[in-house]
């Protein structure tokens, strides 16, 4: 008996070693990385756990990542969590999201021109396509690709590649809006928050930008929990983004002021996977996805 306590004794100095040496890996696709990294050190305090930032632009090593199981958090944006999902099933799951009153943050997409352009409606996007450059986010952004694309194909613009003189992905919404204001292209497509962002900030004069078209509400992407966290540490970490608007309202304030759509939101709430199902059903009508899908997987971003 003696021998069995001893053993059992063993066992669990080895777990309890084994959990203060573990350190949870949070991914992000390198939007605003300094604030990532500060939102894993709170994590860290809260947790009493190292918690390590990487930056993982694709999301094909993104969902590579998270199927490793080399990924144990991570932030996505609405598109690549729809990708991953569809590739990992029921390996990962959104464990929170932006909202308010258990209504999911959402945010707009916005096609915009430099108020000098030809192009002053968007009836004169079809007419100009041809001598017109458009710049997008990231193949893999909802509201600075797939949203316009699909709304650009109700305009009788089924393929962005034939029909504007030459379609580009800048890297990110903010990166849009400054080819925009620089006439670098006549046109772009963005979350359209960041322009009002990019406005309060004195970043642009609100009279050199043009917003052509504003989309319906896009439910904003989650924060993802891997099955390699157990369902004790998915609980912990939840509750721990739940309620960082109260017991962190300096931190809170920062992810305010530079995500658009959680400026909207109270805070965050609990993630479902059925919030994304409007947006699913929409890519299942777009006839050109395999041509969306070879320009993502092609692309550095």
């Amino acid at each position: 008996m003696n021998r069995i306590k001893l053993i059992a004794i063993f066992m669990l100095s080895i777990s309890i070693l084994n959990a203060q040496n573990k350190t949870i890996t949070l991914a992000h696709n390198g939007n605003s990385t300094e604030l990532t990294k500060e939102i894993a050190q709170y994590l860290k305090t809260k947790l009493n756990t190292p918690v390590k930032v990487i930056e993982l632009n694709k999301i094909t090593d993104m969902t590579n990542a998270l199927k490793t199981k080399k990924v144990d958090l991570a932030f996505m944006g609405t598109f690549g969590y729809i990708l991953a999902k569809s590739a990992l099933e029921s390996q990962i799951n959104p464990l929170v999201v932006y909202g308010k009153n258990g209504i999911p943050g959402s945010y707009t997409s916005s096609i915009i021109t430099y108020r000098s352009s030809d192009i002053k409606s968007i009836n004169d996007i079809k007419t100009n396509a041809k001598n017109a450059k458009f710049v997008l986010a990231k193949p893999t952004s909802a509201s600075g690709h797939i949203v316009p694309r699909l709304f650009l194909q109700t305009r009788e613009i089924e393929s962005m590649e034939k029909s504007f003189s030459s379609v580009t992905f800048a890297g990110g919404h903010d990166k849009v809006i400054a080819k925009i204001t620089s006439k670098q292209a006549q046109l772009g497509a963005i979350a359209t928050g960041y322009l009002a962002n990019a406005i309060k900030n004195g970043k642009v004069n609100s009279k050199d930008i043009a917003v052509l078209w504003t989309s319906g509400p896009i439910v904003d992407g989650p924060v993802v929990a891997n099955s390699s966290l157990s369902n004790a540490e998915k609980e912990q970490i939840k509750n721990i983004f739940i309620n960082l608007p109260t017991d962190n309202p300096v931190l809170w304030g920062k992810i305010k002021s530079t995500y658009p759509s959680a400026k909207q939101s109270g805070g965050y709430i609990i993630g479902n996977d059925d919030y994304y199902n409007p947006i699913r059903k929409l890519i299942s009508h777009i006839d050109n996805l395999k041509l969306i899908l070879q320009y993502y997987l092609k692309t550095k971003f």
